[in-house]
């Protein structure tokens, strides 16, 4: 079942949309989330990496993605952002296969 989506998270779903060729052009891994931090789109280069793949990994946490420390930070960086704006940090990510990667 698919979560339906606010206006606001609408909205960021429609510039990804717009923005998907930049994104799957990107040598690095690309995750973006609704309001709630829930997975709307991942790049390829994040499929690659996470072995999840874009079906996999909409509506899953951003922190589902993350180990224990790695969510610290991010809830950290949460606080500390306006909402709205985009956040940047590094963690370690733990794959499909419970592989770490930086």
């Amino acid at each position: 079942m698919v979560a339906k989506l606010g206006k606001k998270d609408q909205e960021i779903l429609d510039e990804i949309v717009q923005s998907t060729p930049i994104a799957t052009a990107m040598n690095e891994a690309l995750w973006l989330g609704d309001t709630k931090h829930r997975t709307l789109y991942v790049n390829p280069m994040f499929e690659k990496i996470s072995g999840y793949s874009l079906e996999e990994s909409i509506g899953k946490q951003c922190g589902d993605f993350f180990d224990e420390e790695s969510k610290k930070i991010i809830n950290k960086q949460h606080e500390l952002r306006n909402k709205g704006a985009s956040t940047q940090y590094e963690g370690m990510m733990i794959t499909k296969s419970g592989e770490t990667v930086p």
